[in-house]
């Protein structure tokens, strides 16, 4: 296989990539929009994410009809890409420059839905917050009824001193003696608060440290899922609008100086063909005949 041969072989395979892997992609983009739900943020960057982890395909595809186009330029019968709708390639241009601004506006799209997903998220932590902190107050209600009522004191007392007569006696079985002893934990801790109220305030503030610690983490949790996200997807949105558009602007301007280029060259030929030159000017008469000629 001569150089001219393996030139337009590469050419046609790089053709044939290119079409291939855009095509690919708009069919991806495509099944990724299903079930079609636009307004819903959850969507929205689902959507968004899928699009920019397959924004590279179109791209190389792009790049490999492109260079289709230097392949068959080193055999001296490449054509240049006419900046017209019937060539693949110039079209391939105008896809890059849509999807450029794609990417670009995805970018505030998808930063203003974090911030819908955030916010959502720190009010339902918030809310369980207030649940857990309701808890807890109710506990402490409970215990603090418990410490003022002898009569709830002596029930209490009465339902340890049973448990540890069943213990002791062997009637628990034993698949159940850890529930029960961790029922009798829990009741040694009631007779305890209920007796010291100084250890039931002590008991309660750890509990309400604990709430509000863990809304703390949730928080920040949802803070740096946010916050990755936004790096993640956003910068590359961002990355792959600026790639395409400069591919995209770049490809459509050489297009189109090199068409212009096109245009002068066969006007310049066309002035040079003799049958452009004129044979005689206006009012110019032919030269007059010698005597030997008229003889």
């Amino acid at each position: 296989m001569n150089s001219t041969r393996l030139a337009r072989f590469t050419a046609l395979s790089l053709k044939i990539l290119g079409g291939v892997l855009i095509i690919s992609a708009l069919v991806d983009y495509a099944l990724a929009a299903f079930p079609l739900m636009p307004l819903e943020d959850a969507w929205q960057i689902s959507f968004t994410s899928q699009l920019v982890d397959r924004g590279l395909t179109p791209m190389i595809g792009i790049v490999a009809l492109l260079l289709s186009v230097w392949v068959e330029s080193s055999t001296g019968k490449g054509k240049t890409i006419k900046p017209a709708f019937s060539d693949i390639r110039f079209l391939s241009l105008i896809l890059s420059l849509v999807l450029g601004v794609i990417f670009f506006l995805l970018v505030p799209l998808h930063l203003d839905n974090l911030q819908e997903i955030r916010d959502q998220a720190i009010s339902q932590i918030e809310e369980q917050t207030q649940q857990q902190e309701q808890q807890v107050q109710a506990q402490f209600g409970q215990l603090q009824a418990l410490s003022q009522s002898p009569e709830a004191k002596q029930q209490l007392d009465e339902q340890i001193r049973a448990i540890d007569e069943a213990i002791a006696s062997g009637q628990v079985p034993a698949d159940q003696l850890g529930a029960v002893e961790a029922q009798r934990q829990e009741l040694l801790n009631y007779q305890r608060f209920a007796n010291d109220p100084n250890a039931l305030n002590a008991r309660l503030e750890e509990l309400r440290d604990e709430v509000e610690k863990r809304r703390d983490e949730q928080q920040q949790q949802a803070e740096n899922r946010v916050l990755k996200e936004a790096l993640q997807i956003g910068l590359r949105s961002l990355l792959l609008g600026v790639g395409y558009i400069l591919l995209g602007w770049v490809g459509v301007q050489a297009s189109l100086a090199g068409s212009s280029r096109n245009v002068e060259r066969r006007e310049l030929d066309y002035d040079m063909t003799p049958e452009a030159q004129p044979t005689h000017a206006l009012g110019e008469t032919e030269p007059p005949t010698s005597p030997d000629e008229e003889g």
